[in-house]
């Protein structure tokens, strides 16, 4: 777990990566960006519980760690608005053709049941 007083070395080997940019550097601190990739959770929309569904890759997340200049974190803070990394989205979504199924099959069955009577 990340924890103010920690080392950049000790951030970077945590993490599994190093800073992706450099967002500031003052006289008293640096400020590093690191990104990092979200789980989110998809789940059949008529079955929602609490532990249904699969883990799925979510979208990018920007930490902000505050390093003082012996080099010791002072704050870290993530923001999800922040960053401009953007992906683009070619994944169907199951549960817009599960919603399309529920509402269009029932509708051209009974299309179907009107156009064709029982003799």
């Amino acid at each position: 777990m990340l924890q103010t007083g920690m080392t950049k070395k000790e951030v970077s080997e945590l993490l599994g990566i190093p800073p992706y940019d450099i967002k500031s550097i003052t006289e008293s601190e640096e400020i590093y960006i690191y990104k990092y990739r979200v789980t989110d959770r998809k789940a059949v929309p008529f079955v929602v519980r609490e532990n249904n569904g699969m883990k799925v890759r979510g979208k990018y997340v920007d930490l902000f760690v505050n390093y003082s200049k012996d080099g010791k974190v002072t704050k870290i803070e993530s923001c999800t608005e922040c960053g401009e990394t953007k992906e683009i989205e070619t994944k169907i979504d199951i549960n817009k053709i599960i919603t399309l199924i529920t509402v269009t099959a029932p509708a051209l069955l009974i299309y179907l049941g009107l156009q064709n009577p029982s003799q």
